[in-house]
């Protein structure tokens, strides 16, 4: 079935192998209420057919980590899953397995759990053949919506751009990685005129236009959840109990102004310049001083790489959001000048956040 799936994807959406992700599940009869004492989100609350967003913080309040959580119907009972950066779910899952003590909690890294990026674009065909299951019950039709089937987990993702539909495909652990990537290729290959398989850029660049973060490494205990929207995005719960940092996130929201937000930009990459953008998260944005230096006042977040645009996620000041912003000197390379970010603005308002 799933390769009979993959395939049916494949004739009609591009697809991205977004190696850059890692599962860890939770299984247990005390998974669901030790996350829900760790994250920002009602983790007890999770139902069947709706992933969420959550992050997960410091004592200070900072994230150590985003992630989408859903609930999963395992052979031994409910478990929790939740998607987030490879880059650091090591580390999270050893953090999370120190405050398990007495808990009936099992916390496994999915290392090899397959996850594919399928996207469809306005005008695309949506008529999905044989391979997809029944797709009134089984394609999510909205951002956030979820279906299981046959060891699938299907996610409607949110878009930056009208008319783009979005989804991820989570395997199982026990799927063959390596054959995913294999399938797609072989059917993409037989069609002349068919979609290209999409680049993993692309993907994360849609990502980026959709507001969404993603803590990486490089970007650890750097943000309080406000500063990347995360409020505003739907991945705070300020109704739940305690977790880790809740203090100050609250604080936040109730008592004071946030003053730093994250936005949108672009930046300009000279033709035939070859640019990693796993190494920008982290690097700082920069106003130009009257002398004509470069100041910090924030940081990228996420970046993504489309032919010669660099689209990035930053944090900076609302005050200096108006103004001209750049990205550091040398990002783009030992003798590359700063860079003038172009604004992109965000699916979403911001609103009432300023003073």
């Amino acid at each position: 079935m799933t390769a009979s799936l993959l395939t049916s994807l494949a004739t009609h959406a591009r697809i991205a192998r977004l190696t850059d992700f890692c599962v860890i599940r939770a299984q247990g009869e005390d998974a669901f209420s030790f996350l829900h004492g760790q994250m920002t989100q009602d983790i007890s609350g999770l139902t069947a057919g709706q992933a969420r967003l959550a992050g997960y913080c410091s004592p200070k309040g900072r994230m150590l980590a985003s992630m989408l959580v859903w609930r999963h119907e395992g052979a031994n009972g409910p478990e929790v899953v939740m998607l987030l950066s490879r880059s650091i779910a090591a580390a999270i899952h050893k953090r999370l397995s120190m405050f398990v003590l007495r808990a009936k909690v099992r916390l496994l890294i999915e290392d090899h759990a397959p996850v594919l990026g399928c996207s469809l674009a306005a005008g695309d065909s949506v008529s999905w053949p044989e391979g997809l299951p029944n797709t009134s019950t089984a394609l999510p039709d909205h951002a956030w919506a979820l279906q299981q089937v046959d060891g699938l987990t299907l996610i409607g993702m949110p878009a930056g751009n009208a008319g783009v539909g979005r989804w991820l495909v989570i395997g199982a652990a026990a799927q063959d990685a390596e054959a995913l990537p294999a399938t797609l290729q072989s059917a993409l290959s037989a069609q002349a005129e068919g979609p290209a398989l999409a680049a993993r850029q692309d993907w994360l660049a849609e990502d980026i236009r959709a507001g969404l973060p993603w803590i990486v490494a490089a970007t650890q205990d750097m943000f309080i959840p406000q500063s990347l929207d995360f409020e505003l995005i739907g991945g705070v719960n300020f109704r739940k109990g305690c977790y880790p940092g809740q203090e100050v996130v609250a604080r936040s929201h109730y008592r004071t102004t946030v003053k730093r937000r994250m936005t949108g930009g672009c930046v300009a990459v000279p033709a035939g310049l070859e640019t990693s953008t796993d190494a920008l998260p982290g690097l700082d944005i920069c106003r130009q001083d009257d002398a004509g230096g470069f100041v910090p006042e924030g940081r990228v977040i996420n970046a993504a790489r489309q032919g010669n645009v660099l689209h990035l996620l930053f944090e900076a000041p609302l005050a200096l959001m108006d103004g001209p912003l750049y990205l550091q000197p040398d990002a783009l390379g030992s003798e590359s000048a700063a860079s003038l970010i172009t604004p992109v603005a965000l699916p979403y308002s911001l609103e009432g956040t300023a003073d």
